[in-house]
């Protein structure tokens, strides 16, 4: 479920144009998905990343650097077993401390949840994108996307981005009954 959420994201790479149907307003909403996107790509940010299915939650500690020498992320899992991902690059390194443990690997693909891109072609035909109100969440001014799926296959979504930077700081996931399934939040 978190991965369609993250494909919600990646729409913006893929999402070329938008059904007749959603007219300007869609329009302007894909435009949004195209700015979270981009600031899932470019933007340096540090914070706390809170996943939430049901009663079961998720704490880790992100910190991403964008600089001329590429692509610095450490990720700190904050719940249970304490373990540390980071990488550089393609190079990623996970250490387990209670085993003592460093396994280290190559990324293949750089860019943001990468596998994803094929999934998302065809975005803007299974789900209607729209713009809703503008919040503060998070001490920041956000702007609500919200997709609707155009059939019952597919959960809906609301994406709450920073106004000033796209990037993404809230995200629920809904099912058929317009209940919360999964939930993240980023400060």
């Amino acid at each position: 479920m978190r991965a369609l959420v993250l494909a919600a994201v990646l729409a913006a790479g893929s999402v070329a144009t938008v059904a007749p149907v959603a007219a300007q307003q869609g329009t302007d909403a894909a435009g949004w998905l195209k700015k979270i996107y981009a600031a899932t790509e470019k933007l340096s940010y540090t914070g706390t990343f809170v996943y939430q299915q049901g009663e079961h939650s998720e704490t880790s500690r992100l910190t991403r650097v964008v600089d001329a020498t590429g692509v610095h992320e450490r990720l700190e899992i904050l719940d249970g077993t304490p373990r540390e991902i980071i990488r550089f690059n393609e190079e990623v390194k996970c250490y387990i401390p209670s085993t003592m443990t460093v396994k280290v690997d190559r990324q293949m693909q750089t860019g943001p949840f990468p596998a994803m891109r094929a999934e998302v072609r065809d975005f803007a035909a299974n789900y209607n994108i729209r713009k809703a109100e503008t919040e503060r969440i998070a001490g920041y001014d956000c702007q609500a996307i919200v997709l609707e799926p155009k059939d019952n296959l597919r959960y809906g979504h609301k994406l709450w981005a920073d106004v000033a930077t796209g990037m993404l700081v809230k995200a629920k996931t809904f099912n058929e009954k317009n209940e919360v399934v999964e939930q993240f939040s980023f400060t």
